[in-house]
């Protein structure tokens, strides 16, 4: 069993955290090193973060830095692990912050084509886009406002 020096539980393979301390620190608001967060947390939130990733993408091994998406998996990790450093400090920002990465990692895997979502758009409901639209007549017809016609040389007439 090997122990490594990045996070407090064992490991069975070389982990290579995706995202860097420093990077999630500046992500997180710029949370100091030295009094508010230790750097042991921080790295232990990219672990749980990267690990988030793998589950939902479905890669054991973890990402390989040659593939094509890893710099999205890499900016993933980093907004997600820098949810969990905000969430102490500024709740309403780290949920938003935890949603957004969630939603950047739903589209790695729906582009990825793994997932199982299909997307139904219904017909155009107004006309011209739907030529068997309802059609509601013009802006004068439907409020019954008659037109006005003005002569362009009367209206500099004074009376």
């Amino acid at each position: 069993m090997q122990f490594s020096s990045l996070t407090p539980f064992p490991l069975f393979f070389d982990y290579m955290a995706y995202s860097e301390e420093t990077y999630v620190r500046k992500e997180a608001g710029g949370i100091d090193s030295t009094v508010d967060l230790p750097s042991a947390e921080v790295i232990q939130k990219i672990a749980a973060a990267d690990k988030e990733i793998d589950d939902a993408t479905g890669k054991t091994e973890g990402w390989d830095g040659t593939e094509y998406d890893y710099p999205r998996v890499q900016e993933i990790s980093k907004i997600l692990a820098a949810a969990s450093c905000r969430l102490r400090f500024e709740p309403e920002k780290a949920v938003a912050q935890r949603e957004y990465g969630l939603m950047l990692l739903e589209q790695l895997i729906t582009e990825g084509g793994e997932a199982d979502i299909v997307v139904d758009k219904g017909d155009f409901l107004t006309f011209p886009k739907n030529p068997t639209a309802r059609w509601f007549g013009g802006r004068y017809e439907q409020t019954g406002i008659p037109e006005v016609t003005v002569d362009p040389d009367s209206i500099y007439e004074q009376s």
